[in-house]
């Protein structure tokens, strides 16, 4: 079975997966004058070149986003459920490539959209803009903007709120949820480090946490270790994925196996049972 398909966080510019936010919240997808949001509706307005530069606008919110809802879930529960996102877009990516610069949105951790910034425009309502896409099946987006220290650190987008974060969605996943020092029944010690790298008493490898629910239903966390035989085909020869449940401060661990379609399911009993 092979590893599903990733997520391509830095943008596929031109290539539209899904029609965008609107598309969920049933909004006419043709661009219009004027653009709403549930917090106000407001309109552009025509403000000369001189005074404001929306170059550096994106340039500011250049980088990665998470969504506040998202990440209060993981740091209040912590365990295997609050992985898998609470949220229909649990992440945003806004990047430049020659140039040119584009959002990306997941849904789920599972598909997305994507799609080139033709401009962006000031409105009338303080620290609010427009987004306007190239593609014109992508509806215009507006995006508030909260500056904290003269730092864009939170937006609102599609009315989600979310935090800038300064690594891959999964390593931001993995600090608060897996990582962390571990201990088995005979006192043996067992790190999952920030950076997804595991030393365990036998062995050490690096993995991935993986935060699209597909594979496992939601029913148990996943992690993927990065080993040589990751690039094989063949999960009952070379364990490829691990299960985990979280209980307080008990992590437990199962192996996998392939039921159907690509899903996997643990098997009865954890392997190792460690203790933080």
């Amino acid at each position: 079975m092979k590893k599903s398909t990733k997520l391509i966080y830095a943008l596929l510019f031109g290539m539209v997966v899904l029609s965008g936010c609107n598309k969920t919240n049933n909004v006419d997808l043709k661009k219009s004058d004027s653009v709403s949001n549930s917090q106000n509706s407001v309109n552009t307005v025509s403000i000369p070149e001189t005074s404001i530069n929306t170059k550096d606008i994106l340039s500011e919110l250049k980088g990665k986003w998470i969504s506040e809802k998202y990440s209060k879930t993981l740091e209040s529960q912590k365990n295997e459920k609050s992985v898998y996102p609470d949220v229909e877009h649990p992440y945003l990516e806004i990047s430049k490539n020659n140039n040119q610069y584009g959002l990306f949105c997941s849904e789920s951790f599972h598909e997305g959209y994507d799609g080139f910034i033709k401009n962006i425009k000031p409105t009338s309502k303080e620290n609010c803009y427009e987004l306007i896409f190239d593609d014109e099946q992508l509806a215009n987006q507006l995006i508030y903007i909260t500056k904290t220290n003269n730092i864009i650190n939170r937006i609102t987008y599609c009315e989600e709120n979310y935090i800038r974060i300064h690594e891959e969605p999964e390593v931001y996943v993995n600090k608060i949820v897996l990582a962390g020092k571990y201990k088995d029944k005979k006192g043996n010690q067992y790190l999952f480090n920030d950076n997804q790298t595991a030393r365990w008493t036998d062995k050490s490898f690096t993995y991935e946490i993986i935060l699209d629910s597909i594979q496992s239903n939601g029913n148990f966390g996943l992690i993927f270790v990065k080993t040589e035989e990751s690039k094989k085909d063949s999960v009952e020869n070379n364990p490829l994925y691990y299960g985990f449940k979280i209980n307080g401060n008990k992590l437990y661990i199962y192996k996998t196996k392939e039921i159907k379609g690509g899903q996997l399911t643990i098997l009865e009993s954890p392997f190792l049972v460690l203790e933080r």
